[in-house]
């Protein structure tokens, strides 16, 4: 909300938002723009469902299933959006190429995503956890050897080159460090078990609470909790603002 709230939106823009999830803020979105249209993508058959039958008399809304890589819709946009998405996937390039054959010229763009770093001192402890004897054999092969994992944290740098090459002028990219605060262990635990499915699920669901149990211990073993018996997580955000050229 503090990324939609600074954004320059006129009542009749056309926006995009990427990978818009449950729709809410794509809903949020539409609010702001009456003469304006929203459309809400999203990979996730099972979300767009839910975002359709969520927001049914919007009539200025609309959502569809699309892989952001292969972005193909009707309309030219004047504004993209997109929050806490779009480091799940690498190929960058195909996403922002295809962003630009909808923007108009001049359209912005205002993202917010996982960036270089992030959450770094829980992957370190998922791997520590994986390498065990105990955990091993659910992880073969080069999968998730972490050079090939299928998410991305890009640096500042990495993304302004990428905004360039693909048809876009940098206004701002930024790597925003938050704490995340966990209540304790049974917390970080339940943050692990709803966020990294990629690699929770690899292990039976008979075994996973134990396994998630591991790397918290991990976790906590490099950055045991304070006084309050939190666990603190250090976050990363690359926040963009980008033009089209």
């Amino acid at each position: 909300m503090g990324i939609i709230s600074r954004m320059p939106l006129a009542g009749d823009a056309c926006v995009l938002d990427v990978g818009c999830g449950d729709g809410r803020l794509s809903r949020e979105l539409a609010r702001r723009v009456p003469k304006g249209r929203v459309v809400g993508i999203d990979s996730s058959p099972d979300m767009v469902t839910l975002a359709r039958d969520s927001f049914p008399d919007a009539d200025n809304l609309r959502f569809e299933c699309m892989d952001a890589r292969r972005i193909d819709l009707p309309e030219k946009f004047d504004v993209a959006f997109s929050n806490a998405v779009l480091h799940w996937f690498r190929d960058h390039d195909a996403f922002l190429s295809g962003l630009r054959r909808v923007m108009r010229n001049g359209a912005s763009i205002h993202f917010s995503f996982g960036g270089k770093g992030n959450a770094g001192e829980v992957v370190t402890a998922l791997f520590r956890t994986i390498a065990q004897d105990r955990w091993r054999g659910f992880f073969p092969g080069e999968a998730f050897r972490p050079e090939n994992l299928p998410y991305a944290f890009f640096s500042p740098e990495e993304y302004r080159a990428l905004l360039e090459r693909n048809g876009f002028e940098p206004v701002s990219v930024d790597l925003v460090r938050r704490e995340m605060r966990q209540a304790g262990p049974d917390a970080l635990a339940g943050w692990i078990r709803t966020t990294w499915m990629p690699f929770t699920r690899q292990v039976p669901e008979t075994e996973r609470g134990e396994f998630i149990a591991r790397i918290v211990d991990e976790f906590a073993s490099d950055h045991p909790a304070g006084p309050d018996g939190a666990l603190v997580v250090a976050m990363f955000a690359l926040v963009v603002r980008a033009k089209a050229r």
